[in-house]
């Protein structure tokens, strides 16, 4: 578990440290512009294409190039008359078929927004739900469990430089749904347990045992869980579009973050706040000072000419 926690802890903290100082690399759904796609039975050259940019007088952002279709970001605007001049400039040249799609600032702004909201509104409701079907040391236990999996993605997408689009937004909000089952499962054979317990009386050590049962009872049906689940995923980034890989990378990560946090982060997080509660219940208050009274027992002396 530690060599385990440490590795989570080491890559968070970097992509945490590279987001600080680089930034995430931002689709044009989070930094605005254009993505133009082109579908054409000529064959598509890479270099070609770059020089067709520079004649529109766009800058390029990204370049996706497969032999008859080519997905072209830029970080230009289009819109109105250009949006028709980009058109028939690639109907003409390819004879092919234009899509495009332009974000501009107001609403990459609103997309902004709206993705932190439904981020922070998934993750109070699990606290709310958590709270009402638990108790709230569960509750806390589960969401920093959660935030471990965003963080975990968000720290690999920025190490690797994977684009953070609104599919992106996607898979962490599929990842938060299905690490909070999987954490439930555990936490509901925990408070099983702790049911056949006198919990006046018990100790530490005793709630150590509990957690550690309920986690050996529950991790092979979360192991069994998270690999039928990642088999479609694993399948998807072999063989699906390039236009959902990175949706597909984010799932990965999600899942196998996920799936260890369950069993290990959010059950120890939970023991450390019960162990203190503990602690707290059973601490020893401060001991009275016992009166002692110290009798003396009087000796008859015999002396002479009184007693004697």
């Amino acid at each position: 578990m530690k060599p385990c926690a440490i590795i989570s802890s080491l890559i968070i903290t970097l992509g945490l440290i590279l987001v600080g100082t680089k930034g995430l690399n931002l689709g044009i759904d989070y930094r605005g512009g254009t993505e133009i796609t082109i579908k054409t039975e000529q064959k598509l050259e890479e270099k070609q294409l770059e020089k067709d940019l520079q004649e529109l007088k766009l800058d390029q952002l990204e370049l996706i190039v497969m032999e008859e279709e080519a997905h072209l970001k830029v970080s230009d605007v289009i819109k109105g008359n250009d949006t028709d001049k980009v058109t028939n400039y690639f109907e003409e040249k390819y004879e092919a078929k234009v899509d495009i799609g332009a974000v501009s600032n107001l609403v990459k702004k609103e997309l902004t927004k709206n993705a932190f909201y439904s981020i922070l509104f998934a993750i109070l409701g699990m606290i709310i739900y958590i709270s009402l079907r638990f108790k709230f040391s569960y509750a806390v236990s589960s969401v920093v469990a959660l935030l471990h999996d965003v963080l975990m993605i968000v720290a690999i997408f920025a190490l690797c430089r994977l684009e953070v689009s609104v599919m992106f937004i996607a898979a962490i909000l599929a990842i938060i749904g299905y690490s909070i089952n999987n954490t439930i499962v555990t936490f509901d054979r925990i408070r099983e347990e702790l049911g056949k317990q006198n919990r006046e009386k018990m100790t530490k050590e005793e709630l150590k045992e509990v957690v550690n049962l309920a986690i050996r009872e529950t991790m092979s049906r979360s192991l069994f869980t998270s690999i039928t689940t990642l088999l479609p995923v694993i399948a998807l980034i072999f063989l699906g579009s390039s236009a959902i890989l990175n949706f597909n990378l984010a799932m990965l990560i999600g899942l196998v973050a996920g799936t260890y946090s369950s069993l290990f982060v959010s059950p120890y997080l939970f023991l450390l706040l019960e162990g203190k509660r503990l602690k707290k219940a059973t601490k020893p208050g401060k001991k009275k000072k016992k009166r002692i009274v110290i009798r003396e027992e009087l000796e008859e002396r015999s002396i002479k000419g009184v007693n004697s």
